[in-house]
């Protein structure tokens, strides 16, 4: 009984420290994913006006939807990354 409560022990570290570790890409994913929204606002900021350009005109809709799609592809890559890390 010692042996599998002293396992269990073991293994609830391990996983602390594995999910310890992650924090920092979790971190990173997470910053990496409010660049673009940021990018926005501070175009709009200094007066260069992006929502009109992205909401307007056929350029901007393209942008737009290339954006949201890459920005959504990587946080599924940045989740998938993690996740097999983790299991």
């Amino acid at each position: 009984m010692a042996a599998a409560q002293q396992d269990i022990v073991s293994r609830q570290r391990f996983s602390d420290t594995i999910h310890a570790g992650l924090a920092g890409a979790r971190a990173t994913a997470a910053i990496l994913a409010a660049l673009p929204v940021m990018g926005v606002l501070l175009g709009g900021l200094i007066g260069a006006h992006p929502m009109s350009f992205l909401l307007h005109g056929f350029s901007g809709a393209v942008s737009l939807t290339v954006g949201i799609a890459l920005m959504c592809a990587g946080m599924i890559w940045s989740d998938r990354i993690i996740d097999r890390v983790v299991s």
